[in-house]
């Protein structure tokens, strides 16, 4: 069995975030400073300013978001939202 680091990252952040009550706390706390910053009242995709939402391209990176309108947000999730 072949070493990979990366995986071996993503299985040992995955084991943390569900065992590591501190280390959740400290996502949910960055997640929640992000919302008080406040959030763009317009879509990075397509610029309309009706029901803006948060998307996040990647569950790994809890920090990282994208804000779309409802029609982009579902056209990101195709069937699931």
């Amino acid at each position: 069995m072949v070493f990979d680091k990366k995986v071996w990252q993503r299985d040992y952040m995955r084991m943390r975030y569900r065992t590591d009550p501190i280390h959740r706390e400290k996502q949910k706390i960055r997640v929640r400073t992000a919302k008080l910053k406040g959030r763009p009242r317009t879509c990075s995709k397509c610029g309309s300013n009706e029901r803006v939402e948060g998307h996040h391209p990647d569950f790994k990176e809890p920090n990282l978001r994208v804000f779309l309108c409802r029609a982009c947000h579902r056209a990101e999730h195709p069937g699931l939202i």
